[in-house]
C-alpha cells in the first residue's frame, strides 16, 4: 500500500484543562487543543485515521458533558464529511478506518462509515 497524498483535517477546537493535557501539570489554565482526522490517498484506496467529533453532538445540550463543557468551536465545516469533501473525497469512498481510540473527539464520526474497514486496538474494548 503506497500512500501519495497525506491530509490533515480539522474537526474543531477543544478548550482543556492544562492538567489534562500535560502530564505532571497541576494547573486548570485551559489550552485550545485542536482535534484532527488524517486522510491518507493510497494505491488501495483511502484510509481515514479517526473521525473527529459528532457534529449532532457537538451543541446537544443533552450530550455528553465532556463535549460541551470542553469545546472551543466547531463549525459545519469541521465535520468531518465536510473536510473530506474539501479533500476530494466522501466518506462513502474511504475503505478503512483507523481509531487510535475511543474517546469522543477521535470517534465521533464513525457512524459515517458503515462501509468501510474499522481497525481498533484490543485495549479499547476492555
Amino acid at each position: 500500500m503506497a500512500a501519495h497524498e497525506l491530509y490533515l483535517l480539522p474537526n474543531g477546537v477543544l478548550s482543556l484543562p492544562r492538567s489534562r493535557v500535560i502530564y505532571g501539570e497541576l494547573s486548570d489554565e485551559r489550552l485550545l487543543t485542536p482535534v484532527y482526522s488524517v486522510l491518507v490517498r493510497t494505491d488501495d484506496g483511502d484510509v481515514l485515521y479517526d473521525t473527529g467529533i459528532d457534529p449532532d453532538a457537538a451543541y446537544d445540550p443533552k450530550a455528553l458533558e465532556g463535549i460541551t463543557r470542553n469545546l472551543h468551536s466547531f463549525s459545519e465545516e469541521d465535520d468531518v464529511r465536510s473536510r473530506l469533501r474539501d479533500a476530494g473525497t466522501t466518506e462513502e469512498a474511504v475503505g478503512t478506518v483507523i481509531m487510535s481510540h475511543f474517546h469522543y473527539d477521535h470517534v465521533g464520526g464513525l457512524r459515517y462509515f458503515k462501509n468501510s474497514k474499522v481497525y481498533v486496538q484490543n485495549n479499547e474494548y476492555r
